[in-house]
């Protein structure tokens, strides 16, 4: 299932907006295009593929907390390092998916990483390597 383009393209037409929040929703919901390129909030449970969170995150370069829950893996033979130089909080929910998206992106500006796991596979490489690219600090709710 995927938002009507036409329901979803009305934010094209909200130049002010910085906040978005879509959520409790189906993860049956793919997550659409979002014509927002100056959203500083984003929060959503909407089904994305890791991909799909790259791209979005590319797409908004003004974005600073993004909230969300991550399906999958990174395909990584498709993946390309990604550099987010807005970021102050990422908040991710990896219950059906590893830490891939921290493999390949690396966030200048934040101050705030919640991770909330379920999977620990390869965690403390993962989270050694992101934060010497990324943090100051980091945050783990357990």
């Amino acid at each position: 299932m995927c938002f009507n383009p036409e329901s979803i393209d009305v934010l094209s037409t909200a130049p002010k907006l910085q906040s978005l929040i879509i959520t409790p929703a189906p993860n049956t919901v793919a997550l659409p295009h979002i014509p927002c390129l100056q959203l500083r909030y984003f929060a959503h449970t909407l089904y994305a593929s890791v991909e799909g969170h790259m791209r979005l995150l590319s797409e908004t370069p003004l974005l600073e907390t993004y909230k969300t829950e991550i399906y999958g893996s990174l395909n990584r033979f498709t993946a390309v390092p990604f550099t987010h130089n807005s970021l102050h909080r990422l908040e991710l929910c990896c219950r059906r998916s590893d830490l891939s998206l921290l493999e390949y992106l690396t966030c200048l500006a934040l101050e705030e990483l919640s991770l909330y796991l379920c999977r620990f596979g390869a965690l403390e490489h993962i989270l050694f390597d992101f934060d010497n690219r990324s943090l100051d600090r980091t945050r783990i709710p357990w």
